[in-house]
């Protein structure tokens, strides 16, 4: 059994990332204000669909994300994440 999932996330390249963004718009979909971001751990776009699925694309591996955080503990607080999926597109 799995459990509660808040979202899923599908890695892009960074060149992608507006190419992405601007699909989403023309979509429609709803785009969540991003959280503001450290530097080094990459840029990202979460959307529902239309289904409220909540959907994120990051142009960084969570794992990449994590061991930044692990390198420099004093100064974040690390969030570990169950049942965390992710895809390359």
């Amino acid at each position: 059994m799995i459990g509660e999932i808040s979202h899923i996330v599908f890695k892009i390249s960074p060149s992608d990332y507006e190419i992405y963004l601007n699909r989403i718009k023309g979509l429609g979909l709803e785009i969540i204000n991003p959280r503001s971001r450290i530097k080094g751990e990459g840029k990202s776009i979460h959307f529902y669909d239309y289904d409220n699925h909540l959907f994120e694309l990051h142009t960084g591996l969570l794992e990449e994300r994590l061991e930044m955080y692990r390198n420099n503990q004093k100064n974040y607080n690390i969030n570990r994440r169950k049942n965390v999926y992710s895809c390359i597109l």
